[in-house]
């Protein structure tokens, strides 16, 4: 299919224009590369009926055989509506109706889909400033029960495009997901490859082409963060006007492995303990670290308390136990906990971290030492360390351990590990 980018420019439809004798169309609700987007009427038998959102290339020329990669996100929401669980997720996504090639306009392929009055997420965002966050909760509550559906079907799919303009509240400020063109099923590897999406609302993993289910976790985080708080956690970030256009992703993507985030109730103080938890894990730099997925991320909304009752609990008590000289009972829990094998790897890390002091405190400095190294391997070539100070910290650790069990060989290996790893470089 190839159409001269001129004629696809100039294009625009007429109010009033059938197509295929069953639609009409009326004013434009929206316009991007690809196509334009009109209110319209569904005619039953000649007869206005219902009113719908009628989706038309701006390319002409589309054929039946090349419709399907015209409108291929189309494809992919019919099949996956027709294969939702849910209907609660259903309602939460704008249903397809028809798709067809229209000869009345130069054979342009056309899309009618539900159409949903209201406003966007976006629009909303800007009116506010601020959201209160009872009131973003419920928006992005509906939104993840949408994610939920998809993130669960038997071939998972990934949105890709998560962001406050894909959004829509109708007139009741239900929410509607909306914008499939980027979407695509995971592969067996667990990955949807390709760079894909906004790059404000795109996931680290997903600029470099690694797309998996945290990933749309990331940019509900990130709307969360916007609603609550005005800005973006990074907005900050300008890149240096001597850095070539090729490395600014390369760039970003290294400071926002380094950043730490602030907490959205530093800003807005309808925000709770529990919120701010749960928000800065859907945007941990790791997609390990995160909500596996948008189910997971729906349970904590619903309860809170749910985000911050497993190794982050555990790591908050022990300190406790350990001033109250009961460093069994310490041991124990972490022991008990570390058991569990669902932490993120973030989680399991705090946990060892914590058991290798409480081992090291009790004199076993030799299985201190294990656990500690353990920890190491764990994260040693992550982000969860963010800098060069946290891992000679670890290292040292390591390396103090074994002094006291009077292992000097291992001792002195681990010391000057943890003295390069803070050198000038």
């Amino acid at each position: 299919m190839t159409t001269p980018a001129k004629s696809a420019e100039k294009f625009r439809p007429k109010p009033g224009q059938k197509i295929a004798d069953r639609y009409v169309t009326g004013r434009v609700l929206g316009e991007g590369n690809f196509g334009i987007v009109c209110e319209g009427q569904q005619l039953f038998f000649g007869e206005p009926t219902r009113r719908v959102a009628i989706k038309i290339c701006k390319h002409k020329g589309v054929s039946p055989e090349t419709i399907r990669d015209v409108f291929k996100d189309a494809f992919l929401l019919a099949e996956t509506m027709d294969s939702l669980k849910s209907a609660e997720a259903r309602s939460h996504l704008v249903h397809v109706f028809d798709l067809g090639v229209a000869p009345e306009l130069d054979d342009r392929g056309y899309l009618v889909m539900e159409y949903v009055p209201g406003t966007t997420l976006a629009a909303q965002f800007a009116s506010f400033g601020k959201v209160p966050a009872s009131q973003l909760l419920k928006w992005m509550r509906q939104t993840c029960i949408a994610l939920a559906g998809l993130h669960d079907l038997s071939e998972p799919v990934v949105h890709r495009d998560l962001k406050p303009d894909n959004v829509l509240l109708g007139v009741d400020l239900g929410v509607r997901l909306i914008d499939f063109g980027l979407s695509a099923r995971l592969m067996s590897s667990g990955i949807v490859p390709g760079v894909a999406g906004t790059t404000t609302y795109m996931a680290p993993e997903t600029s470099l082409g690694k797309s998996t289910r945290a990933s749309d976790v990331y940019s509900v985080g990130l709307m969360l963060y916007e609603g609550l708080t005005g800005t973006l956690p990074f907005s900050h970030l300008v890149v240096p006007p001597e850095i070539p256009d090729i490395a600014h992703s390369s760039w970003l993507y290294e400071k926002k492995r380094n950043l730490d985030i602030a907490p959205p109730s530093a800003v807005n103080n309808t925000v709770t303990p529990e919120l701010d938890t749960i928000i800065l894990r859907c945007l941990k730099f790791d997609p390990l670290d995160r909500f596996p997925h948008a189910g997971t991320l729906l349970k904590a909304l619903d309860d809170p308390t749910s985000a911050t009752t497993g190794w982050e609990a555990t790591v908050r008590e022990v300190p406790e136990m350990n001033a109250s000289g009961d460093l069994q009972g310490a041991r124990e829990k972490l022991e008990q906990s570390l058991r569990k094998g669902s932490h993120s790897a973030e989680g399991r890390f705090r946990l060892l971290s914590k058991l290798g002091g409480v081992l090291s405190e009790s004199g076993e400095h030799t299985q201190a030492a294990g656990v500690y190294k353990e920890a190491w391997e764990l994260v040693q070539n992550t982000a969860i360390l963010k800098t060069r100070q946290e891992r000679s910290e670890v290292l040292q650790a390591i390396a103090d351990c074994y002094r006291k069990a009077g292992n000097m060989f291992f001792a002195k290996k681990y010391q000057k590990r943890a003295e390069d790893e803070i050198k000038p470089r």
